[in-house]
Order: structure tokens, then sequence, then C-alpha cells
């Protein structure tokens, strides 16, 4: 008789990454998002074993702080693919001008198929699915500002400017 198949949250670890970016949001074009480190501020690819934490730090430039203010939650999650094997979580600082987006791996080697995702996605039966081995899962978010001067605003005039999608991508590095 088989044993059936348990999981265990591992207890979180200091983090293995620590990324921080600097941020110059646009009222109408693409926002300003570069690494402090050498690198592409677009794609990040983090290999994490179970229980390993990536912190991504997304910081306004010192420049843009007078006219721009991070707002509400600092993101927006749009693409969050097999986000039961990951914890989420973003917070931003209290003078609004940072956001720290953490993300924890559960279970990097296991997930839903394709089909599986997409039925669970659609509708609302109950549903069993049999996990297959993982390669990589997707997040995706938007960061969110406004403009400093927007504290005062009248909900129904309320703006709120989004970012281009910063992806990460969620990689199990494999034994060892």
């Amino acid at each position: 008789m088989s044993q059936p198949l348990t999981h265990q949250h591992p207890e979180p670890q200091p983090p293995k990454y620590t990324l921080r970016y600097n941020v110059i949001p646009s009222e109408t074009g693409d926002w300003q998002i570069t690494p402090e480190q050498n690198g592409n501020g677009d794609v990040v690819v983090l290999k994490l074993k179970n229980g390993e934490q990536a912190v991504l730090i997304y910081s306004l430039s010192p420049d843009s702080r007078d006219q721009w203010k991070l707002a509400e939650d600092g993101t927006m999650f749009t693409k969050a693919e097999d986000n039961f094997n990951y914890n989420l979580n973003s917070a931003i600082a209290a003078d609004n001008n940072a956001v720290t987006v953490t993300i924890t791996a559960v279970n990097t080697e296991h997930t839903l198929t394709k089909e599986d995702l997409h039925t669970l996605v659609t509708t609302q039966a109950a549903k069993s699915c049999t996990l297959v081995s993982r390669g990589q899962a997707t997040v995706g978010f938007r960061l969110v500002a406004k403009l400093a001067n927007d504290n005062d605003c009248p909900v129904a005039t309320a703006v709120r400017y989004f970012s281009q999608d910063p992806v990460v991508i969620i990689e199990d590095p494999g034994p060892g």
C-alpha cells in the first residue's frame, strides 16, 4: 500500500534572493524599472526550493518622490500560475515610496496540468486533480502609483497609474 502524498510547510528561511529596483512612474507610457544590480528588470528567474524566499524591493527614484507615491498595497497581481505552491505578499512602506514583494516557495516539485488549471479557473465545480512534475511558474504583477497631490481627491476623481508587468518566473532548482 502506497503512502499518501503529504506536504509539510517548511519554516521560512532568510531570503535566498533580495533584489532592489529603482522606479520612475509615468502618466503616459512605460515606467522605468531599473535593477540596482546588473540585469534585466523585465523578467526575473528565481530558483527556489521549498521554504526559500525571494524579496523584491521596488523603490521610487529619489527624483520622483515629490511627484509620485505608491498607492493601495503597491501591487496588483495579474498572473499567479500555480499560486497554491507559493505565497505572495506585498507590503508598502509607511512613506509610500517603496513596496516589498515577498515570494515564498511552498512546493516546487509538483503542479497542476494546464487543462486542470483552466478548469479550476473557469468553473465552480469541485474537482480532484493529479499533480505532475513542475518546470516553472510565472508571477505577473503591476506596480500601482498615484500622483503625490492626489491624497485629497474625492473618490470619484481619484486616478491610479499601473506599471507595465514585471514578470517573475519561479523554477525548482532540482536536487542538491
